[in-house]
């Protein structure tokens, strides 16, 4: 019989009080197993086998005193795994949040690479003045008079306009003194100090070969007036871009 801590006088009593040495009726050693186990209910035939058979209790008590330690050190196993279980997330955590190498963190973030700063060209502001230009009879009549330099680039122009222009919208254009259009653009027209300034904005000119050109311009309700313009080389720091 398994020992007992506390000595049992009415355990003792059945131990000795049924002998059955021959082991009749007896249940299997399962059934002696479930009923140390708690399995089986008080009103089985087993069961009350048991009440009046002494070697059969004995078992059932060594049968219990096994499944009872069995228990424990499950319980305790569990217990401590639990622990265990705790202590690692607890140390996964720690490491986490507070001691990622730097290095680690570095090798594994992809700088941007460095771009390249894009400098956006300003247009070059060019006043004109065809202050004095006088009418042209016809429309293909061309006045001989100095020309006025444009440089070969992005520009803006402000043009001074004859005497007597209205304000409002503009059509303007390039062409060759034999007459093709290299360039069209417009620009808005306004009265200051009693003269008539036209302004075309961001005209890109780098394309236009050098040499003499005539300016053309009219308002939408008049007939085209032109003036003639000197478009000069591009500098040396834009022929390099062009």
């Amino acid at each position: 019989m398994a020992d007992n801590k506390e000595f049992d006088p009415l355990k003792q009593a059945f131990l000795d009080a049924f002998p059955n040495p021959d082991r009749v009726g007896c249940p299997d050693q399962k059934t002696l197993k479930a009923i140390g186990r708690k399995h089986l209910p008080l009103n089985h035939p087993a069961q009350i086998h048991v009440s009046g058979c002494s070697p059969c209790f004995k078992e059932v008590l060594e049968y219990q005193a096994q499944w009872q330690t069995n228990r424990r050190r499950t319980h305790i196993l569990l217990a401590v795994a639990g622990l265990l279980s705790i202590a690692a997330l607890a140390k996964w955590w720690e490491t986490k949040i507070y001691n990622v190498p730097t290095q680690t963190v570095a090798s594994h973030v992809a700088l941007p690479s460095p771009q390249k700063r894009v400098i956006p060209e300003v247009a070059t502001l060019v006043a004109l003045n065809f202050h004095q230009i006088a009418r042209q009879r016809g429309a293909d009549a061309v006045r001989v008079e100095k020309a006025q330099h444009i440089p070969a680039r992005l520009v803006t122009l402000n043009i001074t306009l004859p005497i007597g222009s209205d304000d409002g919208q503009y059509q303007v254009e390039i062409r060759t003194r034999d007459n093709q259009v290299f360039k069209r653009a417009s620009g808005s027209s306004r009265i200051e100090n009693g003269n008539t300034v036209l302004t075309v904005p961001n005209l890109e000119l780098s394309s236009i070969p050098a040499g003499h050109y005539l300016l053309f311009f009219h308002h939408a309700d008049a007939s085209w007036r032109h003036a003639s313009i000197l478009i000069d080389e591009p500098p040396s720091d834009l022929k390099g871009h062009q």
